[in-house]
């Protein structure tokens, strides 16, 4: 090869060099240019389906389960929206309650002290008496717990003015076939009733 043709093939191959260069746009800098403006923002999208409730139940549990008795709560998500829970329904879950079992029962306490007395009622019979004889069909005369005399009594012998009440210091017939002539009297807190044969005294507190 001649220095011409050598010189000649280096020229046509900086030629077609510096042509390739110049058709890719190569440059050292400022390759890319300005970023233009931000686009407008879309459309909202379309709302998504309602999504599906919780729905729950309960159902006694078996003595298997639960030997002292108990509950079985089930839930689960309700994809046919019925409102209630069905086997069918998705991702269904159940929870066993158990009761507890009885105890033992516990020891006996100690006794506790005996309650003081009750008050007597001052209008509740204490005591009685038959004036003059007793038997069936003869006058009772009640003490009261405050002293005072309860009776059917009359003020004559002949049983007028029969009456049912307290009966108060003084004389009396009892309403009896015997019409039984009585008295009664008070001396402090003593109240003393008389009759032939016989008396009766006991002590007042009103």
């Amino acid at each position: 090869m001649s220095i011409f043709d050598f010189c000649l093939g280096f020229l046509s191959w900086m030629l077609t060099t510096l042509l390739f260069l110049a058709l890719c746009g190569c440059a050292p800098d400022n390759q890319y240019g300005v970023p233009g403006a931000t686009g407008a923002s879309g459309g909202n999208g379309s709302n998504g389906d309602n999504g599906y409730s919780a729905v729950f139940t309960t159902t006694a549990a078996d003595l298997g389960q639960c030997p002292a008795g108990g509950f079985v709560f089930l839930a689960g998500i309700d994809i046919n929206r019925n409102g209630v829970f069905d086997l069918t329904d998705a991702n269904p879950q159940a929870a066993i309650v158990c009761n507890g079992t009885a105890g033992t029962n516990g020891s006996d306490g100690q006794d506790g002290s005996d309650g003081s007395d009750g008050a007597v009622s001052t209008l509740a019979p204490v005591d009685y008496f038959h004036p003059c004889t007793s038997g069936p069909y003869q006058e009772v005369i009640l003490i009261l717990g405050d002293g005072r005399l309860l009776a059917s009594f009359s003020d004559s012998g002949n049983a007028l003015n029969t009456r049912f009440a307290f009966i108060p210091d003084g004389s009396f017939y009892t309403t009896d076939s015997g019409h039984c002539p009585f008295s009664v009297s008070t001396v402090g807190n003593t109240r003393t009733a008389s009759w032939s044969g016989g008396s009766k005294s006991w002590t007042k507190s009103y």
